[in-house]
């Protein structure tokens, strides 16, 4: 829906705006957030409220989190392979220390 004169850019069931035929923009409130505070404290879902920011910032944190657990991953087994070389290599100069005495 185009804003317009009289028309309500957002689904009337949450937290929307209003605007006039002067071009003004007023606020309705719906939830608690955005009664008692600014609209920027919506929790309704006008984007670039902060449910919206939370959510996003959720996905974000949450893909990084499996980008971490890949690399951790990654690096656990190129760890476990450089320690088992290093007990080869102690082991095998063991025994060449040994039959050379």
């Amino acid at each position: 829906m185009e804003r317009g004169a009289g028309m309500t850019y957002y689904d009337p069931e949450i937290c929307h705006y209003v605007y006039l035929e002067n071009g003004e923009a007023i606020f309705i409130p719906v939830c608690w957030g955005a009664l008692y505070g600014e609209h920027k404290y919506c929790s309704c879902d006008i984007a670039g409220s902060k449910l919206d920011q939370a959510i996003e910032a959720k996905e974000y944190a949450e893909d990084l989190a499996d980008q971490l657990r890949e690399t951790l991953t990654y690096y656990r087994q190129q760890h476990s392979k450089l320690h088992m070389r290093l007990v080869e290599s102690r082991s095998r100069n063991f025994e060449l220390r040994r039959t050379a005495t």
